[in-house]
This record gives C-alpha cells, sequence and structure tokens, in this order.
C-alpha cells in the first residue's frame, strides 16, 4: 500500500526458517499491518503470501510456536477436525502435520490448493497475532 508502511510485527529472526527460505519483509508487513488492523494492507500482503504455499505453511508453524509458548502446547481444538473451535480445518490440517516433524507442514501446505491455503493462513494470522496482543 502506497503512503504508508508498518513496522514489521515479529523480527526478521523469528520469520526466517532453515526449512523453507521465505520473504520475511513480507511476512512481517502482514503481521504487522495486522497488528495495526489495516486491513487493506493486510488483504495486499495476504494475496503476495497466498501464491507461494511455503509462506501459509511458516505462518502456520509461527502460530502453533506461539500458541504452545502460551498456552504450553496446542489445544485439541487447534488440532482435531471434530473438537469444537475457530480453528479452520485446514489450520488444523497443517497444525497435525508439523506436530512432530517441522517440514511435514510445508509438504502439506504444498499440496492444499490456494483457497485451503487462504482459510489456513488467516486461522493461523489471527493466532499469531492474538498470541502477540496477549504479551
Amino acid at each position: 500500500m502506497s503512503g504508508h508502511t508498518h513496522v514489521p510485527g515479529l523480527p526478521p529472526s523469528v520469520l526466517e526458517t532453515p526449512v523453507c527460505p521465505v520473504d520475511v519483509a513480507l511476512l512481517g508487513s502482514l503481521v504487522g499491518a495486522t497488528v495495526d488492523r489495516c486491513y487493506p494492507c493486510q488483504t495486499v500482503f495476504m494475496g503476495d503470501l497466498l501464491a507461494d504455499s511455503a509462506f501459509t505453511a511458516r505462518l502456520v508453524e509461527l502460530a502453533c510456536i506461539a500458541i504452545d509458548r502460551v498456552f504450553g502446547g496446542l489445544p485439541a481444538s487447534a488440532l482435531y477436525d471434530a473438537e469444537p473451535g475457530p480453528a479452520s480445518l485446514e489450520f488444523r490440517r497443517l497444525a497435525r502435520a508439523g506436530l512432530y516433524d517441522g517440514a511435514a507442514v510445508y509438504r502439506e501446505c504444498a499440496l492444499m490448493t490456494r483457497t485451503e491455503r487462504r482459510a489456513a493462513a488467516y486461522t493461523a494470522l489471527d493466532s499469531l497475532v492474538s498470541t502477540i496482543n496477549m504479551v
């Protein structure tokens, strides 16, 4: 978006991943725009992010790490389809995949459609920003 910028919501060192390289500036801008509640920028950045499955996978991975650190583990509602809760089924699918194998979330995400990645990404973004706002 022209005319303004957003401070990255997390430092680049947190956004980077050894499993699969991602554009940390874009990911940081998306998280920053969401923290700032700037929906127009969030929409633009999310559109860019969804073009590459690794971005969605990293966003889900970061959300799971944040949830784990804040709550001392991932709740069943973030993992299992039959459990009631706000997490999309697509997020749960990726969270389960990455439980014991960090690279698996990237492999599973690569099999998803753009629509599925969008659902997982929005759940991940909401979860991540909620935990950022808690601390």
